[in-house]
This record gives C-alpha cells, sequence and structure tokens, in this order.
C-alpha cells in the first residue's frame, strides 16, 4: 500500500488583538437603545454585525457614514458613537413575544486592513449560511466576541 498526500503548510496566523466587547444588557425590551463597548489590546479594525432573530446577518459598523474602526493598542471604541445620530433600537420581530438575537465583533490587527463593507454585504442583510461562508475565508486572521441578547415585547 502507498499513500500519497499534497502537505499545505499555512501561513502563520497573525498574533490576537485581545478584542474584548461588552453589550449595555443582555435582555431588552422592545424601544430600548443598546450599546456596545469594544476595546483591543494591539492597534486592530473592527466590525459590528448583526445576527437576527430570522436568521440574517447585517453589518451595522463600518458602515457608509461611519468607516473609522480603528482602535489603538490599549483603546476602547463605544458603538454607536455617544451624541451619534446612530442608535441600536432594539425590536421583536412583528408578531413575536420575544427573540433571541447576537451581536459578533470581529477584530483584524490594524497591519491587516480588511474591507469588511465589501466582504459582508455593506448594510444589506445576508442568509446565516452565506455570512458564515464569507467569514470563514478570513476567520484565521480575525478574533471574535459574540454577545447574545433577547428582546421582549414591551406590552
Amino acid at each position: 500500500m502507498r499513500i500519497q498526500a499534497d502537505v499545505a503548510i499555512p501561513e502563520d496566523n497573525p498574533a490576537p488583538v485581545g478584542l474584548s466587547a461588552e453589550l449595555s444588557n443582555k435582555l431588552f425590551r422592545s424601544g430600548e437603545n443598546a450599546t456596545l463597548a469594544i476595546g483591543a489590546m494591539r492597534d486592530a479594525h473592527v466590525a459590528v454585525l448583526n445576527i437576527t432573530a430570522d436568521d440574517q446577518v447585517v453589518l451595522l459598523f463600518p458602515n457608509l457614514y461611519n468607516q473609522s474602526n480603528r482602535i489603538p493598542a490599549g483603546g476602547r471604541l463605544e458603538f454607536p458613537p455617544a451624541g451619534s445620530q446612530v442608535s441600536l433600537q432594539m425590536q421583536t420581530l412583528p408578531g413575536h413575544e420575544r427573540d433571541a438575537e447576537a451581536f459578533i465583533v470581529i477584530g483584524v490587527g490594524a497591519d491587516k486592513r480588511m474591507d469588511f463593507l465589501s466582504l459582508f454585504g455593506g448594510g444589506k442583510p445576508l442568509p446565516l449560511a452565506s455570512f458564515f461562508s464569507r467569514y470563514a475565508e478570513v476567520a484565521s486572521a480575525a478574533d471574535e466576541v459574540i454577545l447574545p441578547y433577547a428582546v421582549e415585547n414591551g406590552k
């Protein structure tokens, strides 16, 4: 018996950026606003995506209006920024009393510039499978934090 194999030596994975993220709450009433606090131990570029209750993934940040997604080493970024005209108003799907969703925060080293807008649809919803197919292409170069939460209808 003879076994023949092609061996691929993977590229060196970049050092982790030391990504951290916190959500202002884990349970929201419809109409309440959410904020995220994002930090990184190394210079990083970050993205915030939302996995919705109807199995769609939407890139929230960066976006066409706010593309400044760099966090300096040891720094923090708040999304949406204080005083911004953007808000993350939480809502259940129509007819739902409670929904479970999540934010995904992705960080890559500042030396690895990633075009999050092109990669994740620039604000247009992606089916869950399409998101993971695209993310699989870059996941080895990224850190991620998943922030699950629930939204309850306030009636």
